[in-house]
């Protein structure tokens, strides 16, 4: 799940670096009174914000393996789950039992609701509300739902060991692990993001306001003739959005 704005934050993590080997340049000249902007923490600070950039790079690939697995294990969900109503259908002989099912089976394949009847004469037109519920979630529910109104008939014993009741709760415990992967590997990339925004945007000590300072410490205690001046003075931090 990267951003736009993700080749940003390295290019400000990239300046920094350009800043620190230009700073080294001034030497002993370079002694601001201010700690935060002594080469010692800014190199401390550098090191922890590229850490942090290296983290979240590690993530990002994890997460969409993840979620190219959940898709994966989710695509095939919807003709499993006709097949399994079929068989229900050619098991069980009570009508209200059969539509309860099929109307899971829709929920789980986002089958739409009948369109309803246009409304005579000054008459409300009827809403229609869709039975959809596509998201993870909702189909694992659904799933649970439908696979309890088929283990309830003794009726329901299919050969094909994929659409047994066994065979189904096999199905959902993998699809329930893979939805729960997803959420742990997006939490991770979000906690990595967090922690790449501290470093580089905390006011005050985030490597961004740091080098705004060192900036501004080097206008002053220097003049355009000093080594490095201008090129220090020409690297661009952008504070994050």
């Amino acid at each position: 799940m990267p951003t736009k704005s993700d080749s940003g934050h390295a290019k400000n993590v990239a300046n920094f670096e350009d800043l620190l080997t230009r700073v080294r340049s001034l030497g002993t000249d370079y002694n601001p009174s201010k700690a935060g902007l002594s080469l010692t923490n800014l190199e401390l600070q550098h090191q922890a914000a590229a850490a942090t950039l290296k983290s979240l790079a590690a993530e990002l690939p994890l997460y969409q393996q993840a979620v190219d697995a959940k898709q994966a294990a989710f695509a095939p969900l919807g003709k499993l789950v006709t097949r399994a109503l079929n068989m229900f259908k050619a098991s069980v002989d009570n009508k209200a039992e059969v539509e309860s099912a099929t109307s899971l089976a829709n929920k789980i394949r986002g089958v739409s609701s009948p369109k309803p009847a246009a409304p005579a004469e000054g008459e409300e037109p009827v809403r229609k509300i869709s039975t959809s519920q596509l998201s993870a979630d909702m189909q694992l529910a659904n799933l649970a739902s439908l696979i309890e109104v088929l283990s309830a008939h003794a009726s329901y014993q299919p050969n094909e060991a994929e659409l047994s009741v066994a065979g189904l709760m096999a199905l959902h415990s993998d699809l329930s692990k893979k939805a729960q992967d997803v959420t742990e590997a997006q939490v991770r990339v979000e906690t990595a993001r967090l922690n790449r925004d501290k470093m580089l945007y905390t006011p005050g000590s985030g490597i961004v306001d740091l080098g705004i300072g060192v900036k501004t410490y080097v206008k002053a205690a220097f003049t355009p003739k000093s080594v490095n001046y201008k090129p220090i003075l020409s690297l661009d931090f952008r504070r994050g959005k």
